[in-house]
């Protein structure tokens, strides 16, 4: 094994307040295996980390034994042009992932685009299953998962799926991993779908005069003939304004015509519309609007999904809340699909257990849910369960004592 040299996902962990034992960053999967076995030998308790981007999604144990930095298993394992889909190990970074495939052939892209691109792993979107504005067209990881390898706690290699679209009979327990965070197994490969790079592509910025307007223009949008690849809409001033932030993808053609339909859209609706065709500036926007910001004092996150027509009033509802307590507040929604990524950073812990509250029970009022993505160990504890006890009881239990008999991995939901 070589010497631990990807600080990211361990000072992550670190600085939510986890007391590590020792850190472990296995350059195979046999090695990775090896560590398990003695793991569960020796009653260790084990907590895979990739980049450490949403680690609030499970829940975060008090003290570990051994981290498992899966940044060593960083190799893409095969990738086939003709039938468009890759394997690749758990540990490669989304980003390095995207600049392989783009240098391939005619150029191919996996469209996944979480919070926190630059640092996120293809297992840790997948085992918190993370997405981002690219979803509205591509769909999340569970949309272009084929199959998966892992190691369970016991230091036994599992394999589900494969790489070709029909590969299962009955359940489909690729898809049924997917936002497990580490609890059940330790996935260490994943076959997905992939697409090539589009001929033209545009990014459309719309700034609009308030929520209302935001709502029209969704509503427009999906009754109308436009496919845009990605919608996320976010606060531009306190006094209520939004920006919009439309992709569209294609032929050069239809691409045009398209972002001419969003400007006149967005112009009978008060606003004013500016188009780039430049693709790095459409990557770093969309990554901008959705990444945690860099503030002072703590930050945490939160996930939340509403009804599609409900994210506009979600989103100012967050902003209002977070304008009265006086905190820090970034918030995007991810139009077209009712999620919004919501972070708020402040001096007291105390005012960010009260703030999470808050937009949980805005959500919940809403017809949807939240859930955390990071924050201090002691603030996600007091989220308590993230899924529902009948679930955790009739499901997720019996497949953790099948697959974890020791508790060797991190406790479930």
């Amino acid at each position: 094994m070589a010497e631990h040299n990807n600080r990211g996902g361990v000072e992550a962990l670190e600085a939510s307040g986890v007391v590590i034992g020792r850190v472990e960053r296995p350059e195979s999967e046999h090695q990775l295996r090896e560590i398990m076995k003695r793991a569960s030998r020796e009653g260790l308790r084990v907590m895979p980390v990739g980049g450490g981007t949403s680690l609030g999604v499970g829940r975060v144990p008090e003290k570990v034994d051994i981290v498992v930095d899966m940044t060593g298993l960083s190799q893409v394992v095969s990738l086939d042009e003709k039938n468009l889909n890759v394997v690749v190990q758990a540990g490669m970074g989304i980003e390095a992932l995207n600049e392989r495939l783009a240098a391939t052939g005619r150029g191919f892209i996996l469209p996944l685009d979480p919070p926190a691109a630059r640092r996120a792993t293809l297992g840790g979107i997948y085992a918190a299953n993370m997405s981002g504005p690219l979803r509205l067209l591509y769909g999340t990881l569970r949309d272009l998962a084929l199959g998966v390898e892992a190691v369970d706690a016991q230091g036994q290699a599992l394999k589900f799926g494969g790489v070709t679209v029909k590969n299962v009979s009955g359940y489909d327990i690729t898809k049924f991993l997917i936002g497990s965070a580490g609890s059940l197994c330790i996935v260490t490969r994943i076959a997905t779908r992939i697409y090539p790079v589009a001929e033209a592509a545009c990014l459309c910025t719309a700034d609009l005069p308030g929520v209302e307007e935001l709502e029209g223009i969704q509503e427009d949008l999906l009754a109308s003939v436009l496919i845009p690849s990605a919608l996320v809409a976010f606060p531009r001033t306190d006094d209520g304004e939004v920006r919009l932030l439309a992709v569209f993808e294609g032929h050069p053609k239809a691409v045009e015509r398209q972002h001419r339909d969003l400007a006149e859209m967005v112009r009978q609706r008060g606003g004013r519309c500016e188009v780039s065709m430049e693709r790095g500036a459409l990557k770093g926007a969309l990554g901008d609007s959705v990444d945690p910001p860099e503030v002072d004092g703590t930050l945490v996150g939160v996930r939340a999904a509403v009804p599609l027509t409900r994210g506009p009033e979600a989103l100012q509802r967050a902003h209002e809340v977070a304008k009265e307590m006086g905190l820090q507040f970034k918030g995007a929604l991810l139009c077209g699909t009712g999620v919004l990524c919501l972070y708020g950073a402040a001096l007291e812990e105390g005012a960010l257990i009260q703030w999470m509250g808050r937009i949980r029970r805005t959500a919940e009022e809403l017809g949807g849910t939240a859930n955390p993505l990071f924050g201090p160990r002691k603030v996600l504890e007091l989220w308590g369960p993230r899924v529902k006890e009948e679930i955790q009881r009739l499901v997720l239990s019996p497949i953790k004592a099948k697959l974890d008999p020791k508790g060797v991995l991190p406790p479930l939901f």
